[in-house]
């Protein structure tokens, strides 16, 4: 019996796909389709910024070049698109950014300048001025895809321009350099902009879930007191963290000089019936109720 030959299934081409008309690739413009106005540019730049389409938006950022009507928003929802795709597109920002007053220059990575030089790269006349919100895109788009070095040279860039980040940014470079296991440096900057910056619950958790992964009992105490100092409330991963770290072997003896509260929660851990922080007896049910009085 001959089997039938099954159909494939319909798939919309290119252009049922693209949610948004009046951003047309190259290949319709070269087909002959009518050239932009600025004004519609920019609105179909700003929808494609929400929506996270990088390649409409480096249309639309080159078509406004073209006709010299780029300015620092439209950048700006540039670098928006690159932060909203999924996962983000830092070449991209940084092909941006090479062409700005924030240029990072060899911080940008080997494959990121060869991408920024590449057929991406944007020829223009000047650099376009970079301000506070062009280093909150980029800095975000950077954390997300774990950059970290091109993010501290973007804190040292920002600093010589005399601007200033963002509370998502340095929580996100925060939450980045933890991930990368550099907890000082992730320390230093939480104590250098904790004045201006009022830190958050996830950033203060990222830092110390790196301490606890690493046994440091001393570092988790130190970032919970600082909690306290600034009033950031704790929650249920902070504990479960805190915990973690409790359950550790040797996590007492490196906590020996952490303070009044090290000796709290190394107290609540002997109550148990096996033994200093063992989670089948009581004592881990103890440190979580002391934890909670201080």
């Amino acid at each position: 019996q001959q089997q039938r030959r099954r159909q494939p299934r319909y798939q919309p081409s290119r252009s049922a796909q693209q949610p948004e008309p009046s951003v047309l690739p190259r290949a319709a413009r070269r087909r002959g389709a009518q050239p932009q106005s600025p004004s519609a540019l920019r609105e179909s730049l700003a929808r494609c910024a929400e929506r996270g389409d990088v390649s409409s938006a480096m249309w639309c950022v080159s078509e406004l070049a073209g006709q010299g009507e780029l300015s620092t928003a439209a950048m700006n929802d540039a670098l928006r698109a690159a932060k909203k795709t999924k996962p983000s597109d830092e070449r991209t920002a940084a092909t941006l950014l090479a062409s700005s007053t924030l240029n990072l220059g060899r911080h940008t990575g080997r494959q990121v300048r060869a991408h920024a030089h590449g057929g991406r790269a944007l020829a223009l006349a000047r650099p376009w001025e970079g301000d506070e919100r062009s280093v909150h895109e980029a800095m975000v788009c950077f954390c997300r895809a774990g950059r970290w070095k091109t993010g501290m040279a973007l804190v040292r860039k920002a600093k010589e321009m005399g601007l200033r980040l963002s509370p998502e940014a340095t929580m996100s470079l925060i939450c980045c350099l933890t991930k990368a296991n550099k907890r000082a440096v992730a320390w230093e900057l939480l104590m250098e902009h904790a004045d201006v910056v009022r830190p958050t619950t996830y950033a203060c958790n990222a830092l110390i879930k790196a301490h606890a992964g690493a046994g440091d009992w001393q570092g988790c105490m130190r970032v919970r007191g600082r909690m306290a100092e600034l009033g950031v409330p704790l929650d249920m991963y902070s504990y479960t963290s805190l915990l973690h770290c409790l359950g550790r072997p040797g996590a007492f003896a490196s906590g020996a000089g952490a303070g009044a509260g090290a000796g709290a929660y190394a107290g609540g851990g002997h109550d148990s019936d096996g033994g200093g922080g063992s989670r089948k007896g009581g004592g881990v049910h103890a440190a979580r109720r002391q934890a909670q009085r201080n």
